[in-house]
């Protein structure tokens, strides 16, 4: 199982590294110079609590404290040094400390994570939106309030596909519902369609990218 990495200034694409051991359906998030690989199917479909950290610069994977509770695809985001992980219940990894800690929900927000099948998990400000994979809703989880419940849940009006962030606004995509690109601004709690596409779509991811001019 190997880890592949594209040069943008070569223009190809490069074996860099292989998993430590058979993975998928897990989840990943970047912080600093290295990625993480969390949970997912191992062997034989078993469900794994397994953590690893690759660092790119080194070319070293590192095997982490392992997760609490055994997940697979979950929601992963990253914020000011802790890693976050929903599915049923969140899992908070504090890379400093390197110390695995449940984050308690209150009654409402267990009962709406358990039957959430989670999308994309993105950070905004102080706060984690955990989009659904497969409905127009999402819910707010507020890092820097007092009790982290301090959460609403909002609905595209009609995106219901894949999501990012950029300039500190929630894009998410219409998915094979609509052509739409719609964007939720978090400071004037606003929903605003932004683009349309020809065709409808699904299975398909969102990148943001830097713009350089090209200066030849």
């Amino acid at each position: 199982m190997s880890v592949w990495c594209f040069h943008s200034f070569k223009q190809k694409w490069d074996v860099v590294t292989r998993l430590t051991q058979p993975r998928r359906h897990h989840g990943m998030c970047v912080f600093g110079n290295s990625f993480y690989l969390i949970g997912g199917f191992g062997r034989y479909r078993t469900i794994l609590k397994s953590f690893e950290q690759y660092d790119v610069k080194t070319d070293e994977w590192t095997t982490l404290p392992p997760l609490l509770t055994r997940v697979t695809s979950p929601g992963v985001t990253v914020h000011e040094q802790k890693i976050y992980v929903v599915q049923t219940s969140i899992q908070c990894y504090d890379v400093r400390t390197k110390m695995w800690t449940v984050i308690e929900l209150c009654p409402s927000l267990c009962a709406e994570f358990k039957h959430l099948l989670c999308g994309d998990t993105l950070t905004v400000g102080g706060s984690i939106y955990v989009c659904n994979a497969y409905g127009p809703h999402f819910t707010i989880l507020d890092t820097t309030a007092d009790d982290f419940n301090a959460g609403d849940v909002y609905f595209f009006p009609n995106a219901h596909g894949k999501a990012v962030v950029m300039n500190e606004k929630l894009y998410r995509d219409g998915g094979v519902t609509c052509n739409k690109l719609e964007c939720y601004d978090p400071a004037k709690k606003k929903f605003e369609i932004v683009g349309t596409r020809d065709h409808y779509i699904q299975r398909n991811k969102l990148l943001v990218l830097p713009y350089y001019p090209n200066f030849r």
